[in-house]
C-alpha cells in the first residue's frame, strides 16, 4: 500500500507533464483543501491517454528494488528527469532523442520539444506552491569548471524552465568545489542535506543538482 501512494504521488508529476493546462496553478491549490487538493492535483485536466513517462517511471523502481530486494525504497521521478530534462536543453541530434527516449518522450518535434520543456515548468511550480500545510521546495543548480562556461541561450533556458541557478566554480580544487556544492544544497534543505556529494575527481567541469525539501503535516495521513 506504501509503494502504490507514493508511486500514485511521484505520478502525479506524469499527468500535469504531459497533458495539463492551466492558468493560476498557485491560486487553485490554494483554494482547495487538503485532501481534494491532492485528488485535483492527480487528475487536473488531464485526458485519457497516459504517457510512456509511466514505463520510465516504474521501470526505475523494478530496477531499484531487484537490487534492494529487502529494503524500503523511495525515490523521485519528477528529481531525475528534471535533471535529465535540464541536460537536454542543450542537447541536439541523437543525444537529444536519446534523452527523451529514456524518460519516455518520443515523437519529438521542435513545438513538442518546446511543450515539454514547458511543463515541467508548470508541475515545478504546482509542487512548488505555497501551503499553510505544506512546506515544499524544488529547485535545481548548475556548478560548471571555471573556463567552460555554457552558451547564453543555455543559461537563459534552464533558468526560465527549471528556475536553475548557474555557478562557476574551480574543480581543479576539489574539496574546497565539494564544500560550495555541498554548503549550497545544505542552506537550500535547512540542513536535512548536509553532504550530497563526498567525493570529487579534479577533471570535473559540470555538476547537475537537484534537491528537494519537504515538511508537511498530511505525511502521516498518506504514509501510515
Amino acid at each position: 500500500m506504501k509503494y502504490l501512494l507514493y508511486l500514485c504521488l511521484l505520478l502525479a508529476v506524469l499527468c500535469a507533464t504531459t497533458h495539463c493546462h492551466h492558468e493560476d496553478i498557485c491560486h487553485e491549490v490554494s483554494h482547495t483543501n487538503l485532501q481534494d487538493g491532492i485528488e485535483s492535483l492527480l487528475t487536473h485536466n488531464c485526458d485519457k491517454q497516459g504517457s510512456n513517462y509511466a514505463d520510465f517511471v516504474f521501470r526505475f523502481y523494478k530496477q531499484v528494488i531487484s537490487k534492494e530486494a529487502d529494503k524500503n525504497v523511495f525515490f523521485s521521478p519528477i528529481s531525475i528527469s528534471t535533471a535529465f530534462a535540464m541536460l537536454a536543453v542543450g542537447a541536439k541530434s541523437t543525444t537529444l532523442s536519446q534523452i527523451f527516449a529514456g524518460l519516455g518522450f518520443d515523437s519529438l518535434t521542435e513545438t513538442r520539444i518546446h511543450d515539454i520543456h514547458e511543463n515541467f515548468h508548470k508541475v515545478l511550480a504546482v509542487l512548488n506552491c505555497t501551503d499553510v500545510n505544506i512546506t515544499l521546495n524544488i529547485g535545481n543548480a548548475l556548478f560548471t569548471a571555471v573556463g567552460y562556461e555554457p552558451q547564453e541561450t543555455f543559461l537563459q533556458n534552464i533558468k526560465q524552465f527549471y528556475d536553475s541557478e548557474f555557478f562557476s566554480i574551480n574543480f581543479h580544487k576539489p574539496e574546497e568545489a565539494k564544500q560550495q556544492i555541498n554548503n549550497y544544497v545544505k542552506e537550500k534543505t535547512k540542513g536535512k542535506i548536509p553532504e550530497l556529494i563526498s567525493h570529487l575527481d579534479f577533471s570535473t567541469v559540470l555538476v547537475l543538482v537537484n534537491y528537494i525539501y519537504f515538511k508537511g503535516k498530511f505525511f502521516n495521513i498518506l504514509f501510515q
